[in-house]
């Protein structure tokens, strides 16, 4: 192997599934820049890499190389791979389910699935909970039965969770665990909406289903700030009607029977039959069915259309850079690692021992460089320091008192518009406004030159106000835009315009470093694996919904084309403009001149945005479901009949 294309032609060879690498194959050329990138090669070196291999391989004197002994892009058997071999074995899922599985017995009968593990007087008597009406609600023994039948076919511990859930006021300090024992943390309005679906989806009378949700949305009607909102028991009916619509494509219109039901419990889960629930389980599955006393039905859920995919922070790119970089050997040990220092929701390192925090130090030291494309304009603390020292350098300034209070008052409709230049909503608008009325003025008389965030926060601690550091930027900011409004060439009104410029700096930086490294792309495909599962999705081993709309293998399917994964991953990408993940294919252009184009499919918007410009202590990085998606879902649930 003289040619030093040879090497690289070789991994090609074994990184596809037959043993040719086809240079016109989009997920061919996907592995092969994959390779490169692993290679740390810049991506100049990578695109001139790709030119060239696609030449050598189009010469027929080069085609003898593939690793099978046939020509270049033909097909092939590959040799035994045992790294593959080994990793397919350990990966592999049993969906099989055991015969001596008695799930409705042991619902109705064992104390682990009967019992919500918190006696009455105990729940009762709970510091963190508080009833959100005066009259509790509560099924009767005729109810339970027309409902959920008798025995129930899940645990019969969650009618009394449900009544529990439907009778509680949704405050900081309640949660699932306060309710019930055995079962996860979590976002409590989620987990009861997945308890609530979970249930329902086993009525099958679609006038008794009627009748069991109008119950529930009676009783929001007469409570304080319920966890389970009239929205939330609308996506429970609407979830359910999915799931039936998807069986009677699948079974038969009718011939189907949930025959058993549960929660993402272990137990539960295996008890339903599944062997192993570590080793089997789906990749995000929130509730499991077994149709026909047969087959595992496992479904993720979304509340509708409109969810959340992943809605996180620009602190998470250091995250994404690791994924997208380590290796499976520091991805595991990270991984780990950090799921034990987020169990409870929030990072706690407090958690981890001596070994496990130098290992998480070392791990994100090492990708916590300019090599890998994390710098200051993208690292949120050093955007948060600038902005401290930007307001301190503003608000510092000789002239800034007398830039505020200018030579005359602000008018309402000035206050107002200050209000919508730093809010969404009318009513945050509103209450900046009245900001600038009340607690300006009283501001203005007790503070001293020269203006810090602590002299600011001193007589803000004066006045009652809140004093955390998002509250005394946000006054500063409100004080700069005052002076701005007052006078635009004011020194003031310059240094407003800094502050906002490195708010709208560090979110145009995250998104630049999306678009250039292919590593944060696929970084940022992981990290939204969980909420949407394209790969469990597509190989049928889950199916999710997002109220009536189901996502399964055949939606998908349908929209993309593609029956794999690996196929759809050759065309995932992020748009030019960073806004958006999009499935991207090679189509003929319909106008003259006859070339082929790259058409885009959105798949999730990404929206990437300071939470409060120039004041605001994160900066948002969210995910969801992209409009243009949400046609294509429809469409397709509808030419597959499930409408």
């Amino acid at each position: 192997m003289n040619n030093p294309l040879d090497k690289i032609l070789t991994e090609w060879a074994y990184r596809v599934h037959n043993g040719s690498p086809d240079p016109t194959d989009n997920y061919h050329v996907f592995q092969l820049e994959e390779y490169l990138n692993e290679l740390r090669l810049p991506r100049e070196v990578i695109k001139r890499v790709l030119e060239k291999v696609r030449k050598y391989v189009d010469n027929p004197m080069n085609r003898k190389l593939n690793r099978v002994g046939e020509p270049w892009g033909s097909e092939g058997t590959p040799p035994e791979n045992k790294k593959d071999s080994e990793e397919t074995q350990k990966s592999g899922k049993d969906k099989s389910l055991r015969e001596d599985a008695t799930p409705v017995e042991d619902f109705n009968n064992k104390d682990e699935f009967i019992k919500t593990g918190i006696p009455d007087e105990e729940f009762e008597n709970n510091p963190n909970v508080e009833k959100n009406s005066e009259q509790d609600f509560k099924f009767t023994p005729e109810q339970m039965k027309k409902f959920f039948g008798d025995p129930t076919k899940f645990p019969k511990r969650y009618i009394k969770s449900l009544e529990r859930l439907m009778s509680t006021k949704l405050t900081p300090g309640v949660s699932i665990t306060d309710v019930m024992k055995g079962v996860g943390a979590g976002e409590l309005q989620a987990q009861a909406g997945e308890i609530l679906t979970m249930m329902g989806s086993t009525i099958k009378d679609p006038e008794v289903a009627k009748e069991f949700f109008n119950m529930l949305r009676e009783h929001t009607k007469t409570t304080d700030t319920p966890i389970i909102t009239e929205s939330w028991i609308n996506s429970a009916e609407k979830v359910r009607t999915g799931i039936h619509r998807r069986l009677d494509a699948t079974y038969g219109e009718g011939k189907w029977e949930i025959t058993s039901s549960g929660w993402d419990v272990k137990e539960e889960v295996e008890s339903m039959g599944m062997k192993d629930y570590k080793k089997d389980k789906g990749f995000s599955t929130d509730a499991y069915f077994v149709i026909n006393g047969e087959d595992m039905d496992e479904v993720s859920l979304k509340k509708d259309l409109n969810a959340n995919l992943l809605n996180a922070t620009t602190g998470r790119v250091l995250d994404l850079i690791i994924q997208g970089n380590a290796s499976d050997e520091e991805l595991e040990i990270y991984d780990e690692i950090m799921a034990k220092a987020t169990a409870t929701g929030k990072f706690k390192p407090s958690v981890l021992t001596p070994e496990e925090r130098q290992q998480l130090e070392d791990i994100q030291k090492k990708y916590a460089t300019e090599e890998y494309g994390f710098n200051e304009n993208v690292d949120v603390d050093k955007a948060k320091q600038r902005q401290r020292k930007l307001h301190n350098e503003t608000l510092g300034n000789d002239n800034f008192l007398n830039d505020v209070k200018g030579d005359r008052k602000i008018t309402e409709e000035e206050a107002y518009e200050i209000g919508k230049s730093m809010a969404i909503r009318d009513r945050d608008a509103q209450s900046i406004a009245k900001t600038i009325k009340e607690d300006i003025p009283k501001i203005l008389e007790r503070i001293k030159h020269p203006v810090s965030r602590e002299e600011l926060a001193r007589v803000m601690k004066e006045l009652g106000m809140k004093t955390n550091s998002r509250s005394v930027g946000k006054i500063a900011v409100i004080m700069m835009r005052i002076a701005h409004k007052k006078n635009p060439g004011s020194e003031t009104a310059e240094g407003l315009k800094k502050v906002i410029e490195n708010s709208h700096g560090h979110s145009k930086a995250v998104a630049q470093s999306i678009i250039d490294s292919p590593e944060v792309r696929k970084g940022l495909l992981k990290s939204i694996r969980e909420a949407l599962p394209l790969g469990a999705l597509l190989s049928g081993e889950e199916k999710m919904h997002l109220g009536d709309q189901a996502l399964d293998q055949e939606v998908l399917s349908t929209i993309f084309g593609v029956s794999s994964m690996d196929e759809l991953v050759a065309g995932l990408t992020v748009s030019k403009d960073g806004n958006a993940i999009v499935y991207q294919v090679d189509v003929k252009n319909p106008d003259p001149p006859p070339e082929m184009i790259k058409e885009d499919t959105p798949i999730a918007t990404i929206t990437n945005r300071p939470d409060g410009v120039a004041y605001g202590e994160t900066w948002k990085l969210e995910f969801k479901v992209h409009k243009m998606f949400k046609k294509e879902i429809d469409n397709a649930n509808k030419s597959l009949g499930r409408k």
